[in-house]
């Protein structure tokens, strides 16, 4: 009974983050992506340098040299409830780099006769460019396909729309960085809702998410701060990542109440990640793994 008792709340949860979708924005920024970002309590947008960057603000693709693959597979909450990220990055010449991304979160295992999907598709492009006094400006824009499906016989809803993220990243010297980031600029959602058989057309809008950020890179340390969902409720963030070797990096960070840890191991093309997250809704793991070529 506590079970299925468990699984309609949190059905219900997953439904009215869609639904209300300009306060609650879904479920996937609560979530985040990649081990190393959320081990370092998600204050990323001023460093990004990696595929996760796809995510947390595009101009930070425009620092990578070399291809890269990223990948986070997780089962949240132990119900089943599949969450996934995949993010490929290929930079080009004059400081270009294109990139596309798909995340997915797939609760239909965990809720039986009442399923629940939502995801997004990326595309994304950046550049980097030398601005006054030598200083190097990055900018990166992502074009994003949302949507989202949950319900049975009685209650259906599908929505679906187009959206775009932005952000830059601010060289001031090679110790100092700054970042602001957008994510769900003019992000609208269009469907149907279907309750006992009757159809009515739904909308709704994702409400924009501001982030802006501060990175500090020592030759073995870099520290982090990000003022987060600026024009929703305020979040802050921080972390820091230390490099034992040339192969292993611990980190730990803060962000939205929530403490983390983790470990990163590079081998040759190769890396792993993984975060361990201390929060009031339980404590989490996330494992990514990513390659270079």
């Amino acid at each position: 009974m506590f079970k299925k008792t468990f699984k309609v709340a949190l059905t219900l949860f997953f439904l009215s983050s869609g639904i209300i979708a300009a306060s609650e924005r879904g479920a996937f920024p609560a979530i985040g992506v990649g081990a190393r970002a959320l081990s370092m309590g998600g204050a990323f947008v001023a460093l990004a340098d990696d595929a996760d960057a796809t995510y947390w603000n595009p101009a930070g693709l425009a620092q990578l040299q070399s291809r890269q693959l990223s990948s986070t597979q997780s089962d949240l909450l132990g119900l089943g409830i599949n969450y996934n990220w995949l993010s490929f990055v290929q930079p080009l010449k004059n400081d270009l780099a294109v990139g596309a991304a798909w995340q997915s979160l797939d609760a239909s295992a965990a809720f039986g006769s009442f399923p629940y999907r939502e995801g997004k598709y990326l595309l994304s492009f950046a550049k980097g460019q030398t601005s006054m006094k030598n200083k190097e400006l990055l900018w990166g824009v992502n074009l994003k396909y949302n949507f989202f499906a949950g319900g049975d016989e009685s209650l259906n809803i599908k929505e679906r729309g187009l959206g775009i993220d932005a952000g830059v990243q601010f060289r001031i010297n090679p110790k100092l960085n700054l970042g602001l980031a957008a994510r769900d600029v003019f992000a609208n959602l269009t469907g149907t809702v279907e309750e006992d058989g009757t159809a009515r057309k739904s909308k709704s809008s994702l409400a924009t998410d501001l982030t802006v950020g501060i990175a500090w890179q020592e030759p073995k340390t870099v520290f982090t701060c990000d003022l987060s969902e600026i024009c929703n409720s305020l979040k802050f963030r921080a972390g820091v990542e230390y490099r034992v070797t040339d192969s292993l990096r611990l980190r730990a960070g803060y962000g939205a109440g929530a403490y983390t840890g983790g470990i990163g191991i590079r081998a040759s093309l190769y890396t792993a990640d993984y975060a361990y997250i201390v929060q009031e809704s339980g404590d989490a793991q996330r494992i990514s793994i990513g390659f270079t070529f």
